[in-house]
């Protein structure tokens, strides 16, 4: 143990160590009475670090080279957070992140109680508009800056979360056509292709009688969509479905299908919006991932008459996401390198098994015709024989956007903005 100088007074404290050993920090005596923080460079070597105008300071942290050293001095009768480089000297952080172009309206620094390895970001306690908050501040010589809280930290990596989940309930929207949602349910073939403007997509749809009640169901699309908060870049989602209806000689005829679809690899973007200082600051990153949705569901079809039909059903399914590492922009939010660093797995998205319960109707030539939690006017379309198949045009196909919520309610708007459809059927 070695005894650590003074500035003239009887005593001193030591609240930090750098790295190696070789540099520590704290507050010393001065012959004058007062306490200011310092910096020690072995047993021999003392650095008085002064004050931001004020009697007394203290140093709390240092990173590990020993170069930036954090801490608190009185101000103007206050206590409030500084930082302190050899090249600088001692400065007041509020100023520095004002001077970098952090809005600090209602924000005072009331110390700085620790710093990290590389200097860039430090942590202590602020009064936000009176209330007192934990902070963290990214500083890297002025070149980068930012402050923010850790609940706003916190709220901002809980709505990434709520981003994907939302991402993958318009997904399962967009893809549950594929698997003939949005048609009338029969034993017979039907098969088509789409392509809609406003989000792009296209694709094409298959369902194929296999007899005995038996249906398979299937379906290819691309997609460039783009929600709040989310894109998918470039996707191609595929869907595959087994569907038994069983016809029986009156007005209703149960049913029961197990399928689902996937997106692999598919070009995602996400954005993420944090607390800056007073303000707020977002940043985008890339990546790619894979989008998955496994599903059984039961129900009994009604029979109304020749045109009309009611789906009334239950659905058990899980929806999953797997994203791969990546980093936000280096504009935009200050705070990404230290939230999403780049590695090989960036984690998934998988939401909880959730049970649903749906209904799908058609009901005449200018009824009404929907699914999920919404009803929709719709045309009948017109019919043209095309050898043993059955050609459907003339029919506006609007996307069915959803939510399936951890309680088990689906509930969904219908996109009206989506941009013209042309939507060719054969159906048989």
């Amino acid at each position: 143990m070695e005894e650590l100088r003074t500035l003239g007074g009887p005593s001193s404290a030591a609240f930090g160590v750098n790295a190696d050993g070789s540099v520590a920090v704290g507050w010393s005596l001065t012959s004058l009475g007062s306490q200011h923080a310092v910096l020690w460079e072995g047993s021999k070597s003392i650095i008085d670090l002064g004050t931001l105008g004020g009697q007394n300071s203290w140093a709390y942290g240092v990173n590990a080279d020993g170069s930036v050293v954090v801490g608190v001095s009185e101000k103007a009768g206050f206590g409030r957070a500084f930082r302190w480089t050899e090249k600088t000297d001692m400065q007041d952080l509020k100023a520095l992140l004002e001077n970098a172009g952090v809005d600090m309206t209602d924000i005072d620094l009331l110390d700085a109680t620790g710093v990290s390895d590389n200097g860039h970001f430090i942590v202590g306690t602020g009064s936000f508009s009176g209330q007192q908050r934990a902070y963290i501040v990214r500083y890297d010589d002025g070149t980068t800056a930012g402050l923010t809280t850790t609940d706003k930290l916190k709220n901002s990596i809980n709505q990434l979360a709520e981003t994907r989940a939302g991402l993958l309930a318009q997904h399962h929207g967009f893809a549950a056509p594929l698997l003939g949602t949005d048609k009338p349910m029969t034993s017979g073939n039907e098969a088509g292709v789409f392509v809609s403007g406003g989000s792009v997509s296209g694709g094409g749809f298959l369902r194929y009688g296999l007899g005995q009640g038996l249906a398979l169901l299937g379906g290819i699309s691309y997609a460039k969509e783009s929600y709040p908060d989310a894109d998918l870049d470039r996707g191609f989602t595929g869907a595959l479905a087994v569907q038994y209806l069983h016809t029986l000689s009156g007005w209703w005829h149960p049913f029961v299908e197990l399928g689902g679809w996937v997106a692999p690899e598919a070009e995602l973007s996400f954005s993420r919006t944090s607390a800056n200082g007073a303000g707020t600051a977002t940043g985008t990153g890339h990546t790619h991932g894979d989008l998955s949705y496994l599903y059984a569901r039961a129900g009994i079809l009604l029979t109304v008459s020749d045109d009309d039909q009611i789906a009334l059903s239950a659905e058990i399914g899980r929806q999953r996401m797997a994203v791969e590492g990546y980093s936000e922009g280096a504009d935009g939010n200050p705070f990404r390198g230290a939230c999403f660093p780049r590695h090989r797995s960036g984690g998934h998205h998988q939401s909880p098994l959730a049970v649903v319960a749906s209904l799908h109707g058609r009901f005449g030539r200018h009824g009404l015709g929907g699914s999920g939690a919404g009803l929709q006017p719709r045309k009948r379309p017109s019919r043209e024989s095309v050898g043993p198949w059955k050609l459907r045009t003339g029919e506006p196909r609007r996307a069915y956007l959803g939510r399936v919520w951890r309680a088990g309610r689906l509930q969904g708007d219908r996109r009206d903005d989506a941009g013209p459809v042309h939507d060719r059927r054969f159906r048989g």
